[in-house]
């Protein structure tokens, strides 16, 4: 039989859970565009393959909105296009397919 206090420490925990559901988080997709200067079916394939994290076209899975996790989902997704941003992909010179070789993102 769980004593007292163990009741009231899982009755916190669960409160606590429950407030984290209102801290506010960026899910935020802003207009998109295609890569440009790539050829169309580069650009699909980029899009299919790494276009939920690595752009503005973000389909946001119910675990997005759940925190915990959705602390975790939005910090990925938020390193994921610092990394490569395929939205911005053509905006800015320096930013080229060449500069992302050698990142660190599993094979498609």
């Amino acid at each position: 039989m769980p004593s007292k206090n163990h009741s009231i420490i899982a009755g916190w925990a669960v409160i606590a859970t429950m407030l984290c559901q209102f801290i506010p988080l960026e899910r935020l997709n802003p207009p998109a565009r295609m890569p440009e200067g790539v050829p169309a079916e580069v650009a699909q394939l980029l899009m299919q393959k790494c276009g939920a994290c690595h752009s503005y076209r973000t389909g946001w899975p119910e675990s997005a909105y759940v925190a915990p996790l959705s602390w975790y989902v939005v910090s990925s997704v938020r390193q994921a296009r610092k990394a490569m941003n395929l939205s911005l992909q053509g905006t800015n010179p320096g930013h080229t397919v060449q500069t992302w070789q050698g990142s660190t993102t599993p094979p498609v």
